[in-house]
């Protein structure tokens, strides 16, 4: 579902956000909206942003009105170029989590994205959503942020990790990231503790320009990614039907 054309301003970034939330809530669960806004011509840095953002929403896509100038990654400077293809990629590598989560979806309903304070009234966050059960992502909606406050949710894990790291982060508590926009810049997703999470390997290293190829590879080339709990237990799910 497309929620409309929406301008490229930072207003409209983060309703877009919490309109996708609603119709989600609503049964549509895969909504997105165009990247990073229809109307006008976006800064580097709205576009990165409304990449980040966009590569968490179940309907990914970039779109523009005909009248605004090109906006392809590839033609932005550097670090902004690196960090929306970097946004790309991360869509592309968490493919098998997502396709779990719509199948979740299909079977108990639960919607495919959520806003956090649903389950947690301390979290009364726009910026914050839920991706099937085991994810949190974090949009950047405002200009020129360079650290952002992250709330993670107590949902009776002791703690959560962000993606691809080893440090434990207290649940109930506020914490301080890093995100500024660099060549290396990786879009703000936490994993809940006691997580195993599916993902393609690692698209960046190996190349892929397309699902196609991604599909070519070996089923090995799903990787299990595990984030233990407090007493070193995970659970997680894959859903695969080709």
């Amino acid at each position: 579902m497309w929620i409309g054309d929406t301008t490229c301003n930072w207003d409209h970034l983060v309703r877009s956000l919490v309109i996708c939330c609603t119709v989600s809530l609503s049964g549509f669960s895969f909504c997105g909206s165009d990247i990073p806004g229809f109307f006008l011509d976006p800064t580097a840095e709205l576009s990165t942003r409304g990449y980040q953002m966009g590569c968490m929403l179940p309907f990914f896509r970039a779109h523009a009105d005909r009248h605004t100038e090109k906006r392809e990654p590839y033609l932005f400077e550097s670090p902004y170029k690196e960090a929306m293809i970097r946004a790309v990629e991360t869509r592309y590598e968490l493919l098998p989590y997502y396709y779990t989560a719509f199948h979740r979806h299909r079977v108990t309903n639960q919607a495919v994205i959520r806003p956090v304070f649903n389950y947690d009234e301390g979290c009364f966050h726009k910026d914050q959503i839920l991706i099937g059960d085991r994810l949190m992502g974090k949009a950047i909606v405002t200009e020129g942020c360079t650290t952002t406050e992250v709330y993670l949710p107590d949902f009776g894990n002791d703690f959560w990790y962000q993606r691809h790291q080893a440090d434990k982060l207290s649940s109930g508590e506020t914490v301080t990231i890093n995100c500024e926009i660099t060549t290396d810049s990786e879009v703000p997703i936490f994993v809940k503790g006691g997580s195993i999470v599916p993902e393609f390997f690692d698209v960046r290293k190996q190349g892929v320009k397309s699902l196609w190829q991604i599909k070519k590879q070996p089923a090995a080339a799903v990787q299990l990614w595990v984030y233990p709990d407090a007493a070193g237990k995970a659970v997680g799910y894959l859903y695969q039907d080709d």
